[in-house]
């Protein structure tokens, strides 16, 4: 029985993805819809209803008057800010926002991947603070790409910037702040969700390389907020207090299990992927922005926890 009513929850939550998305394609048929492009990694990534995780973005659509807002998700796993760019993920986004159309940009989860197996791909360098203890903002410089990456990752074109060519965390984020200005949208920065890594009853550090400490990626995002005039959404404030809130035992019921029966503690099932989407309408209502007013006192579509499991 139990396992029928799981059944029976994944089939339903399939068909109320299918009518979100439905409810988006006939908002943006008539151009009426401001229109919310995510940029992020796996945490935002809408993974459909064959899946068991879940992102936030796959659910914020949920909480938003869909004649009003059309939430667009472009977000991909693994993915940071440099390797973003390099797949041409960027571009394309650019190739279909409009003016007043929003651009989210999240990323820092696999920038601070700096061991060999993800550097050459992910690892974007936060570089060496000043004084001040302010992060670099470094240009990158276009290289040839190299044959494995192109075969691993055919999206790649025949140059991309590599994480040694100079490049910085805060000057790739940049890109996607210029690049929405200058099509007349407006691009909001949120600084990478936790994980859920708990030392004792708190949520310890964890979004460094190996130059790095005090969750290094997380300031860059905000010091870049604030010099570039930038609505900084804190996603990273708002689930660490989430899981310290919560506790280990009852913030686990927001994870993926994987199949090999160990807890995945950086991805969302399904009613955690609703879950964190409904903190990040929170957030967005409070900062009273054009798409505030749009979001629901209750979301239009529910998912079960019992979908998580």
């Amino acid at each position: 029985m139990k396992h029928l009513r799981c059944l029976i929850a994944k089939i339903l939550l399939g068909v109320l993805l299918l009518a979100v998305a439905l409810a988006g394609v006939w908002a943006a048929a008539d151009g009426s819809a401001i229109r919310v492009y995510l940029a992020g990694d796996s945490t935002v990534k809408s993974y459909g209803p064959s899946r068991g995780e879940g992102g936030w973005g796959e659910f914020l659509q949920y909480y938003f008057d869909s004649s009003k807002v059309m939430i667009v998700n472009k977000s991909e796993g693994g993915r940071s800010s440099r390797s973003f760019i390099n797949e041409g993920r960027l571009k394309n986004i650019m190739d279909e926002i409009r003016p007043g159309d929003y651009l989210f940009i999240q990323f820092g989860h696999n920038d601070c991947a700096y061991d060999p197996a993800n550097r050459l791909e992910r690892y974007t360098p936060v570089g060496i603070p000043d004084a001040n203890g302010i992060y670099p903002v470094t240009p990158g410089t276009l290289v040839e790409t190299p044959a494995e990456l192109i075969k691993s990752k055919p999206l790649h074109g025949k140059t991309y910037y590599a994480h040694d060519s100079g490049g910085t965390f805060k000057w790739f984020l940049k890109q996607y702040i210029d690049a929405a200005r200058s099509k007349g949208a407006v691009p909001v920065l949120v600084t990478p969700v936790s994980r859920m890594y708990f030392s004792g009853t708190v949520i310890r550090d964890h979004h460094d390389d190996n130059t790095s400490r005090g969750n290094a990626y997380v300031i860059a995002v905000q010091q870049l907020a604030t010099v570039e005039n930038v609505l900084c959404i804190d996603m990273f404030g708002v689930t660490k207090a989430m899981y310290e809130r919560m506790g280990e035992a009852e913030a686990s019921k927001l994870h993926f299990m994987k199949n090999n029966g160990s807890l995945d503690k950086t991805h969302y099932n399904k009613y955690g992927g609703f879950y964190v989407g409904g903190l990040m309408a929170e957030e967005i209502k409070k900062a009273n922005i054009s798409i505030s007013p749009y979001v629901l006192e209750k979301p239009s579509q529910t998912v079960s926890p019992e979908s998580g499991k």
